[in-house]
């Protein structure tokens, strides 16, 4: 099963992409979404826009880390901002589920997707803070 969720904010640029797979390449979705964005990459429309990644696995080595990185090539080509996770937080140092620092992650072991870790949530909140702040200063 594949579960997607792409976010556009064409008012500062902003952009989200999430990915759960069983690949650690980008999906087909994924992939058709960035082929929509060639305008805005050919005029540059996208360079210095943050940017950030996430995903999620159902084991602990299902590809968290690879499928993040393959997710950041276009957003790097594109001339972004990536934002991921320092070793500064606690909880990416202590985590035994998800979380890496090329972005958050979730790790649904024993086929409970919809259960996050403390850790993962605190991970989360805080790319999700780190994309904000770094939007609000590049505006």
């Amino acid at each position: 099963m594949i579960y997607i969720r792409l976010e556009w904010n064409a008012s500062n640029h902003k952009r989200i992409y999430e990915q759960i797979d069983i690949s650690t390449l980008y999906t087909k979705p994924i992939k058709y979404f960035i082929e929509t964005t060639t305008p805005l990459w050919l005029k540059g429309s996208l360079e210095n826009k943050p940017a950030c990644v996430f995903t999620s696995t159902s084991s602990i080595h299902g590809g968290n880390e690879s499928t993040l990185l393959s997710m950041q090539i276009p957003l790097l080509h594109m001339g972004m901002i990536l934002i991921g996770l320092p070793y500064s937080l606690p909880e990416l140092r202590t985590t035994t589920t998800g979380g890496t620092p090329y972005g958050a992650s979730h790790v649904s072991i024993d086929n409970n997707a919809n259960s996050l870790s403390e850790d993962e949530k605190k991970l989360c909140f805080s790319q999700g803070e780190r994309l904000a702040k770094l939007s609000l200063k590049l505006k």
